[in-house]
Parts: structure tokens; sequence; C-alpha cells
């Protein structure tokens, strides 16, 4: 059901690691099922234009987390750390009063210990869960309220 005018939307913003566009059913993929997606891609907002602002996978989820080109979030490659001073929309829509939650890998921070030391330290950008892993299951569960 459509949000009344003037109410807050409900957003579930759906992000997958290495997948094409045209893997889905929603995109027009016959071969691949996925009822459940192409279910909420036909009451959501599906984006038909969208592309990657950078090849490599920290820069990108740098940019679409900040809203700004890799360049200027001064995350260029992988194994930086998104730099603490980035603000990120989660935060954003935190402070607005969404909750929001993680699961899976994001390398918000470097995976690299001697890069970051104090492991995913951007669970504080407003992710009320954070479950972060690079395993089916995860190895790091953390709530942050």
């Amino acid at each position: 059901m459509p949000a009344s005018i003037g109410a807050r939307p409900n957003i579930l913003w759906i992000c997958t690691d290495q997948q094409r566009w045209d893997t889905l059913g929603c995109y027009g993929n016959p071969h691949v099922h996925t009822p459940n997606l192409d279910r909420l891609a036909a009451q959501g907002t599906v984006f038909t234009h969208a592309y990657s602002q950078s090849p490599v996978c920290t820069p990108s989820r740098a940019s679409f987390l900040t809203g700004r080109y890799p360049r200027t979030t001064r995350c260029r490659q992988n194994g930086q750390d998104i730099p603490a001073d980035e603000v990120l929309v989660t935060k954003l829509l935190a402070d607005a009063g969404y909750v929001g939650g993680l699961s899976g890998k994001l390398h918000l921070s470097a995976c690299n210990p001697a890069a970051s030391p104090l492991g995913e330290r951007r669970i504080d950008d407003g992710y009320a869960v954070f479950h972060w892993s690079h395993t089916p299951l995860p190895s790091k569960i953390m709530a942050t309220d």
C-alpha cells in the first residue's frame, strides 16, 4: 500500500555484491527466478540507468554511501578505510529517525588489521543491527543499541 501524502516513506535498500544487473527476473532475465525481489521491485523503485562509480569495491561503496565521487571521498582503492569524517547516508537516515541494519560484508573499513586495527569502526553510522562476515554464518554480530 502506498504511503499517504506527507508520510515518511519506508526504505528497503538492497545492495548485492558482484551481481550483474541482468541476473534478476525484475530486469528481464527469463532463466533466474527471483519472485520475492521481483515483487519488491514491482512495488518500489527500480534503477534502470545506474552505474558503478568505480570498478573497485571499496571506492564504489564509499561513493554510494556518501553520494560523492571516489576522488572526493579520498577512498580510491581496496584496503582503505572510508575516512571517519565522511558522513554516510545510513547516518543521515538514522538521524532522521530511520532504523537501519546491515548483513553481510560491506567493507566500510579496511579488512586488513594493520590498516584498520579497531576492526569495523563504522558500525555507529546509523546501523541498529550489524551482522558482518565474509562467511555464510556471521562470525561477528554486533548491536549498536
